[in-house]
C-alpha cells in the first residue's frame, strides 16, 4: 500500500494507489469538528475488500496522512461507509451484511450487526441510529445501542440505490425508476413521493445519488443516470425546482461541502469531478450553468469518478483506476 505524500502547488492534486476500485469515499464531519481530519475508503475487491480509515492534515500548500491508515476487511463489496461518532463507522457489503468498525491503529475491530439483506446499497446515519437502503426495495433503522432493527413500511419494490439524512428525523430515498422519496423516522413511513423528469434516451431514468442542502433543508438534489442532476424544493414538490445537464453519463455521487454550502460537487461515469455554485444556479439558463460549471479533476476514459466528498475545501474522490485523489483549491 503506497502512502499519501504532501505536495506543494497551486492546486493541490494528490493520488495514491489502493489496489482496489473505489465505491465511496467519505470524510468524518464529527471529528472534524475536534480537531481531526478522518477519511473512510471502500470498493471492490475480488473476493472481499479493505476498508481504509486515513488521518489526514491539510495546509495552504500540503495534503499529508501521518501513518498508515486503519485498515480491516469485510467479505463483498463495499457498497457505502457512514461514521457514528469520532471513533467508529458501519460499512454495507453487497454480501448483505452491515458491519460496525472500531477506529483503532492498535487493533481495529469489526462486529458483525444484525441487519442482513441481500444487498445494502445506501447507509445514512443519525440520532445513534444507522439508516439501511436495500436492493430489494427493503429501508431498515439499526439501533446501535440495542443492535436490532425495525422496517419502514415501503409499498414500492423498486432496489434503492440512494439514501441521505435531513435534519428533524426526515429521510430521502432514490430508487431504480427515478422516484424520490421522502421518509417520516417517527412514523416509518413515506410521506411524498416526487418523480425525476424523463429524459430523451431510451431506458430507466435511475436516481443514483441523493443529496439536501446543508442549510436549505427544503432543498434536495438528485444525481440521475442520464448525466443529469435535478434540484427539488419539496416546499413544491409537484416538478423537479431545476434540471441541470451536468455530465455526459451516469452521475454516481452529489454532496455539499458543510462549511462552505454553496458549492455542490458531482462525479460520474465519464470521468469528470465539476464543483457549482449552488446560490447562482436557481438565477441561470441552463446554458450559462453550463458555461459556469467548474471541472476539478478529469480521468480517462474508461475510468469513472464514483464517489466524491468534500470537507473545508478538500475533496475526496474514489475511482475505477484504483485511486484515491484529494484536490485542494488554492484560496
Amino acid at each position: 500500500r503506497r502512502r499519501l505524500v504532501s505536495a506543494a502547488m497551486d492546486s493541490l492534486n494528490v493520488t495514491t494507489y489502493v489496489g482496489q476500485k473505489l465505491k465511496r469515499v467519505l470524510w468524518n464531519q464529527e471529528a472534524l469538528a475536534v480537531g481531526t481530519r478522518q477519511l473512510a475508503t471502500t470498493g471492490w475487491g475480488e473476493d472481499n475488500t479493505i476498508v481504509n480509515v486515513y488521518s489526514i492534515t491539510t495546509t495552504s500548500t500540503s495534503i499529508d496522512a501521518h501513518e498508515d491508515p486503519v485498515s480491516v476487511t469485510i467479505p463483498g463489496d463495499g457498497n457505502d461507509v457512514v461514521f457514528v461518532g469520532v471513533d467508529k463507522a458501519v460499512v454495507a457489503s453487497s454480501a448483505g451484511d452491515l458491519q460496525l468498525i472500531s477506529i483503532n491503529h492498535e487493533s481495529p475491530d469489526v462486529t458483525p450487526l444484525n441487519c442482513a439483506s441481500s444487498c445494502w446499497n445506501a447507509l445514512g446515519a443519525g440520532n445513534n441510529a444507522v439508516y439501511c437502503a436495500s436492493e430489494d426495495g427493503s429501508l431498515r433503522v439499526l439501533d446501535l445501542f440495542s443492535n436490532t432493527y425495525s422496517a419502514f413500511q415501503n409499498k414500492r419494490k423498486a432496489a434503492l440505490l440512494s439514501l441521505a439524512v435531513a435534519e428533524s428525523l426526515v429521510l430521502y430515498t432514490g430508487d431504480t425508476t427515478g422516484v424520490l422519496q421522502q421518509w417520516d423516522v417517527r412514523t416509518e413511513a413515506a410521506t411524498m413521493k416526487l418523480v425525476a423528469e424523463r429524459s430523451d434516451r431510451a431506458g430507466l431514468t435511475m436516481l443514483n445519488t441523493v443529496a439536501v442542502h446543508p442549510t436549505k433543508p427544503e432543498m434536495i438534489v438528485g444525481g440521475l443516470s442520464d448525466g443529469r442532476l435535478q434540484i427539488w424544493d419539496v416546499r413544491q414538490p409537484s416538478t423537479p425546482f431545476a434540471n441541470l445537464p451536468t455530465h455526459s453519463d451516469a452521475v454516481w455521487q452529489v454532496s455539499f461541502d458543510q462549511r462552505s454550502p454553496q458549492h455542490m460537487i458531482s462525479c460520474s461515469q465519464d470521468g469528470y469531478l465539476i464543483q457549482q455554485d449552488f446560490g447562482n444556479i436557481t438565477h441561470m439558463t441552463e446554458e450559462q450553468i453550463a458555461a459556469e460549471r467548474e471541472v476539478l479533476l478529469q480521468f480517462p476514459e474508461p475510468f469513472s469518478i464514483n464517489s466524491a466528498d468534500s470537507c473545508a475545501g478538500t475533496i475526496a474522490c474514489g475511482t475505477d483506476a484504483q485511486a484515491l485523489c484529494l484536490v485542494q483549491k488554492s484560496s
